[in-house]
């Protein structure tokens, strides 16, 4: 697709300017690349962190959240690791492999790029791909994480004011971890989901740095929860194909019959905010099955986890 460069920057402007205007928190990146080794696996896995800052992020009406549901057994194997059980649906994976991924706190590095030590779950045989993401679940201790970073400490403050008052729409960014250089862009599909031992609020997102198409390839599921505890924060990041999208960039401008054009080239930013409000109200209305995997297979696993001590 062809970029008019001197209308891209104005309107990359425009948009920086309207975040600053309505955005307080720090936010997060898609580009991935792998963290260091665990020091101790199940089998081996990576995590994706980001290397850049936000440079603009498309305004989004607000949520609507649909209250919390009841936990709902799925049937599935079970996977075990490191204080972490959950249940397996067959049609989201066949197994996974657990890893304890070890603290990096290198002096100077940015923010998004240090971490305590925690346990990370990599699901195997999962159904659909995303540039960015495997399906994965993270299992963060809290106190760890606050102790070396103010973002996470307002994150899990915000996040425990949320799952309190399980508000039905917000026009703010839903707390969420891992920590990435880009911006929350969508929060669609939002709904309240108890797991096991704690509470969470799963939505199907969008993080970028600048002004682009939604697709295929960047979507995801995301559970953002906490222990009842409050000691361990879940983190699922699980990619998500829509119906209606296209499948990547290079195919936005012949999405499928019920898809909606993104407008290459457009000079007013109102074009662009007119596409990611057409397209945060097709989610929204999407039915579970609309998407694959089903979201109601996502939920159940989530539901099903419970996170104790290792």
């Amino acid at each position: 697709m062809k970029i008019i460069a001197f209308n891209r920057m104005l309107l990359l402007l425009l948009v920086v300017i309207a975040l600053a205007a309505c955005t307080s928190t720090p936010t997060a990146s898609p580009t991935a690349t792998p963290v260091s080794e665990s020091a101790a696996t199940a089998t081996s896995a990576v995590s994706p962190t980001a290397t850049e800052e936000p440079t603009a992020v498309p305004p989004t009406d607000a949520p609507t959240a649909a209250p919390s549901a009841t936990p709902v057994p799925p049937s599935g194997n079970v996977f075990t690791f490191n204080g972490v059980e959950v249940t397996l649906p067959d049609a989201i994976a066949s197994g996974a492999s657990g890893s304890i991924v070890p603290a990096s706190q290198e002096e100077g590095a940015p923010e998004f790029a240090i971490n305590p030590e925690y346990t990370e779950i990599k699901l195997t045989d999962y159904p659909v791909e995303n540039t960015y993401f495997d399906g994965m679940i993270r299992v963060y201790p809290v106190a760890d994480y606050t102790e070396i970073s103010d973002t996470v400490e307002q994150r899990a403050q915000a996040l425990q004011a949320l799952l309190a008052e399980k508000p039905a729409a917000s026009d703010e960014e839903i707390p969420a971890l891992p920590l990435y250089g880009a911006a929350q862009v969508l929060r669609t599909q939002v709904q309240y989901l108890d797991f096991a031992n704690g509470s969470g609020v799963r939505f199907v997102t969008l993080y970028a740095q600048g002004v682009g198409p939604v697709t295929n390839q960047e979507i995801f599921y995301t559970y953002q929860g906490l222990t009842s505890d409050g000691a361990y924060w879940v983190s699922a990041i699980l990619p998500v194909h829509a119906t209606f999208l296209p499948a990547d960039a290079e195919s936005a401008d012949n999405p499928p019959a019920d898809g909606v054009v993104f407008p290459e080239g457009a000079t007013d930013a109102e074009q662009y905010n007119a596409y990611y409000q057409a397209i945060t109200d097709k989610l929204n209305a999407a039915t579970a099955d609309q998407f694959t995997p089903d979201l109601t297979e996502l939920d159940a696993m989530m539901q099903s986890l419970r996170v104790t001590a290792p």
